[in-house]
């Protein structure tokens, strides 16, 4: 977490990454450093961010950008996630709806 918060400083000096929630919507990154920073996290941890994941939601604060660089997960496949999770949650609501009679 330091080294991506390091780097973010790096990128952005001044700027409380610790607790800072809305690194886009209050404009504090520009989508140049957006692009600075997905070129270091590839250099630095291996990490490969697609155009897909470059979504506003996916760098407005430290802490997601550190899950990006931790589980590798792009948006597409926590999209899938929650899709499937949605899938078995109704399957299991409508097999107990089923079980009552």
């Amino acid at each position: 977490m330091d080294s991506i918060i390091k780097i973010l400083e790096q990128i952005k000096p001044g700027v409380d990454f610790n607790t800072e929630e809305n690194l886009i919507e209050d404009e504090i990154l520009d989508s140049f450093d957006i692009v600075t920073l997905v070129a270091k996290l590839n250099d630095e941890f291996d990490v490969e961010i697609t155009p897909v994941d470059l979504i506003p939601e996916n760098f407005n604060t430290a802490k997601i950008v550190i899950i990006f660089q931790t589980y590798q997960i792009s948006s597409f496949q926590l999209y899938q996630l929650y899709h499937l999770h949605l899938k078995y949650y109704i399957f299991s609501y409508n097999l107990l709806y089923l079980l009552q009679f």
